[in-house]
Formats: C-alpha cells, structure tokens, sequence
C-alpha cells in the first residue's frame, strides 16, 4: 500500500517548483519567496564558490533549494489543513491528485512568454476531470490505458513548454559540458508530475481495497 505522505511530499515538490519557476521568470522580485533564497546565499554558496570556478551554478542550485524550502513549507501546510477540514467531512485527496496532474502544465500556461494553442488547455482541462472520475470511482479504463495515457499527457507538455526540444539540442551537442544539467532541468517538472501521480493514484486505489 502507498503510504499517502510519499504523494504528498511529491505533490509538494512540483507545487514549489512550478512557484519558483514562476518566480524567477518574473524576475524573482523581493517577496517572501525571495526569503527562501537567504539559506542558498548564506551556507551553501560560500561552499560552492570553492568548488567551481564561475559562479554558472548559482542559477540552478538557488532555483533547487529555494523549490526545497518552498516544498518543505507546503507539505506541512498540507498536514495542518487536512486535520481541519477532515471532522468537516471535506477531502483534501482530490486537490493533491490535481495538482500532480495539472500544476506543470498550468503553471506554464500562466507564466509562459508564448502564446500557448487553446487546444492545449482544453487538453489539461479534460486531464483534470479524468482525475476527478478515477477519485470518484467513475474510471472504465484498465490500469495499463491509465498509465499509457499519463506518459502521454506528461509527454505532450514535455513537448509544449519546448523541455523536448531542449533536451534534444542538447543532445546533438555532445562537447556541451552542460548537458546532464540541461536534461535534467527539462525533465524535473515532467517526471516529479507523473510519479507524483501515480502514487496518488495507487493511494485511491489501494484505499478502496481496504475500504472495499
């Protein structure tokens, strides 16, 4: 059985990271977010300026922990939040699963320079309401068509926010000492999504065996 805090720490994680993407593409202007960044600047950077010899991995590694901090925050609201609302009878399940499945695409959605096809919203939405079915117990579909269909919806943003493309030209450049770096910040988002799903969804799964 899926322990429910392994999504939640996953569901956590892709929430913070898409923030703090959004945040940095805004500028990273000051705000409680900029806060996170205090810990990065104040012990780890002394440390890493010694190993490197630019400062190229400043970028990276301030995104990363302040997406740590950021998720670390979350995952604790989340616990205070569902001890409240669960003598309410409300479910909190339902909101995780969705931001598993919908926070990468949404969050590039909103924030993205470019002007994403309508098409591609109407893709997250019905991404969205299956979600909703398969909590629901409303899902027809086997579990192999379930996890063929997230590869696809996962690979299909993977190929709209241009993570694809990325990881290809990165690839075609095999003396780019920043490859490795390049594909794995194209995938992050794509593949913490889909495994934060399907432990959310073997979650709802193996709940309904035990409550079955």
């Amino acid at each position: 059985m899926t322990k429910r805090w392994l999504h939640q720490v996953l569901c956590s994680v892709v929430l913070a990271a898409v923030v703090i993407s959004a945040w940095g593409q805004r500028g990273g202007r000051p705000s409680f977010l900029g806060k996170l960044a205090y810990p990065a600047y104040t012990f780890m950077f002394p440390v890493l300026r010694k190993i490197y010899a630019d400062n190229s991995f400043e970028r990276n590694c301030l995104l990363y922990s302040m997406s740590l901090f950021l998720a670390v925050i979350l995952f604790l609201l989340i616990q205070i939040i569902d001890r409240l609302i669960s003598p309410l009878g409300l479910s909190l399940p339902i909101v995780e699963g969705i931001i598993s499945v919908a926070a990468y695409p949404l969050g590039w959605l909103v924030f993205s320079s470019s002007s994403p096809h309508s098409w591609l919203s109407l893709e997250l939405v019905g991404a969205v309401a299956l979600a909703t079915m398969y909590f629901y117990k409303r899902w027809p579909l086997p579990k192999y068509l379930t996890v063929a269909l997230l590869v696809a919806h996962f690979c299909l943003w993977l190929w709209a926010t241009g993570s694809l493309g990325a990881i290809l030209d990165a690839l075609r450049m095999p003396a780019y000492s920043g490859k490795l770096t390049v594909i794995f910040n194209s995938l992050f988002l794509s593949v913490m999504g889909f495994a934060s799903t399907i432990l959310w969804a073997n979650w709802v799964a193996s709940n309904r065996i035990k409550s079955g």
